[in-house]
């Protein structure tokens, strides 16, 4: 279910023009789950120096850094910085 979540949001950023049209939408979505599931490996990814919440957020921006367009960046760039008020 998460990943038909995360391909149906790829999509959906791609016709918005958020997202890079170009994009192998099977590939980023696997590897974003494959990713995602990595985060919670502790001997990848240790809790004391890595902790969950800003680890999955690192996690996000640079996943969306990856496939956003100039504009899906400006949009992320917003939202960051207004999440840090």
């Amino acid at each position: 279910m998460f990943k038909d979540c995360v391909r149906i949001n790829i999509l959906k950023g791609m016709e918005q023009g958020i997202y890079r049209g170009n994009l192998n939408v099977d590939f980023v979505t696997r590897i974003y789950f494959a990713g995602m599931t990595s985060l919670k490996d502790e001997t990848i990814f240790p809790r004391p120096q890595f902790p969950m919440l800003p680890l999955m957020d690192d996690y996000l921006e640079y996943h969306l850094r990856g496939i956003a367009t100039p504009e899906g960046r400006k949009i992320l760039k917003t939202i960051i910085t207004s999440n840090q008020d």
